[in-house]
């Protein structure tokens, strides 16, 4: 892993860069949660946590509340870094470097599993600067665990390839990191999906491999568990005195992904909000935002439906993205009701949270769509004429789709079957000359251009700078321009 810590390096750039305006105005990483519980928990974890003895008593929070500061992250061993600096600089430099770790490790496990550097950068770079990681800003404790995620994954493969005691202590340890200095809701989502990616792993294998390899991926979560019980039992006691012991279906299911924002995956903001109007979608997209990219998640999916029976990869990682996308639906589906009757599940609000696995597995496709069709040996000329023509027809039909339900609406309008509000949000936000549409489709006509280009110019060089440059824009024109400029609050 040396050798790529110029690449780590180069994610850290890439992210003081995405934040380059707030860092240079001096601004803390924080608004919403972040600023209300985050930031100040953190504070107060240099000040009062070890005043007399260990504090686990904290008073300034509601009227008191024991163990707050444990729950918030006081044990995770990258929080120490408040010691050593001022509150304000720490904060931020742990906030670019949990995004920085996202992405590199990200390249990391996709180096693993044998895809080239450059298509294993670029998923990095579509991970951690991905719609639902950017969205998740004001949640401190969901950024870690997003962070050490990929890395837990590079060290099962690396179980799979050789049993080594030592990879079973490392995994036990980023377990330990994601509950301790994480969120438990997207650490169970990511549980979830550990116990069935060693399955994936362990299909083929001897039956006397396979018991030894889930068995040790087991005594890795014991391991952890066993490392993180201070704050297990922590949280337990005080779920047990929380209003989540009376949760309804309703509570369950809140900030659920609606189907009609499916069209958030192409434009972002067409319910306003960031460079748009003011926000009219459901709930806040702070929860249910899932934007990769336009020409990625095309990509990806692309790659899904040609290569899923070749290779397997492909198969698990498409699977997990539609399964992703189904159970964030949460109460628009019957079927989730089911999980209602999970025990401790059952105490999660927002089942789009989940999206992570969306973001995670599409960065993954992509990556390997890349691999496939670019930065092979072999270049695809008419692979990539199938694409630019599929590609074209997406976004065509999308637009036709649009346009009748704009033509449709305004009939509605005319015979005053539809509010003065729904005749506003007609006007504003179904517009093709708004910026939540013009934006977007700017980037999708880039893509095109890039890829006709491509086709009769095929230099890798060219073609990843060029790649790199749309990508980065695209992301960034959702992850920065989404509540960012809110920071409003100095270091001094």
């Amino acid at each position: 892993m040396k050798k790529n810590l110029k690449f780590f390096l180069l994610y850290f750039l890439l992210t003081t860069l995405f934040f380059f305006k707030p860092l240079l105005e001096g601004k803390l990483f924080a608004y919403g949660d972040a600023l209300i519980v985050g930031f100040p928990m953190k504070f107060l974890y240099k000040y009062e946590f070890f005043s007399n003895g260990i504090n686990l008593w904290i008073p300034y929070y509601f009227l008191g509340m024991p163990y707050k500061l444990i729950q918030m992250g006081a044990l995770y061993p990258l929080n120490f870094i408040y010691f050593i600096i001022s509150p304000q600089i720490a904060f931020n430099f742990l906030f670019l470097l949990h995004y920085s770790l996202a992405g590199f490790f990200t390249f990391v496990y996709l180096r693993k599993l044998g895809l080239s550097e450059l298509s294993s950068f670029l998923g990095g770079i579509l991970f951690s600067f991905s719609g639902h990681l950017m969205a998740q800003k004001s949640h401190i404790s969901m950024i870690v665990t997003f962070a050490w995620f990929p890395l837990i994954l590079f060290f099962i493969e690396k179980l799979k390839e050789n049993f080594n005691y030592r990879y079973v202590i490392l995994i036990a340890i980023l377990l330990s990191f994601q509950i301790l200095g994480g969120h438990f809701q997207i650490f169970v989502y990511f549980s979830t999906f550990i116990i069935f990616y060693s399955i994936f792993l362990s299909t083929g294998k001897p039956k006397l491999e396979k018991v030894k390899f889930l068995s040790s991926v087991f005594l890795s979560f014991l391991i952890s568990i066993i490392l993180s019980l201070s704050k297990i039992f922590i949280t337990l006691e005080l779920l047990s005195k929380s209003f989540r012991q009376g949760f309804t279906y309703n509570d369950f299911t809140v900030y659920s992904l609606p189907p009609f924002f499916l069209i958030h995956s192409i434009f972002p903001y067409i319910f306003g909000g960031g460079y748009a109007n003011n926000y009219i979608g459901p709930w806040t997209l702070e929860e249910i935002s899932f934007f990769a990219g336009t020409f990625p998640v095309f990509l990806a999916f692309y790659l899904f439906f040609k290569k899923y029976r070749e290779n397997r990869y492909v198969l698990f990682f498409g699977i997990i993205s539609i399964i992703s996308i189904i159970f964030a639906m949460g109460k628009y589906l019957p079927i989730y009701r089911v999980l209602f009757y999970i025990p401790f599940y059952n105490k999660f609000r927002c089942p789009s949270r989940i999206l992570v696995l969306y973001s995670f597995s599409i960065a993954v496709l992509f990556s390997f769509a890349l691999n496939y069709l670019f930065f092979n040996r072999t270049f695809k000329a008419e692979e990539l004429k199938k694409i630019i023509k599929y590609f074209i027809l997406v976004f065509l039909s999308v637009i036709f789709v649009i346009t009748f339900l704009k033509t449709f609406l305004n009939y509605l309008i005319e015979i005053n079957f539809v509010t003065k509000n729904g005749a506003y949000v007609v006007k504003n936000y179904l517009n093709f000359k708004s910026k939540a549409f013009l934006i977007p489709s700017i980037f999708i006509v880039s893509y095109i251009i890039f890829l006709l280009f491509f086709k009769y110019y095929s230099e890798k060089k060219y073609f990843s700078l060029a790649f790199f440059v749309i990508l980065f824009s695209e992301l960034f024109s959702f992850g920065y321009f989404y509540r960012t400029p809110q920071w409003n609050i100095k270091l001094s």
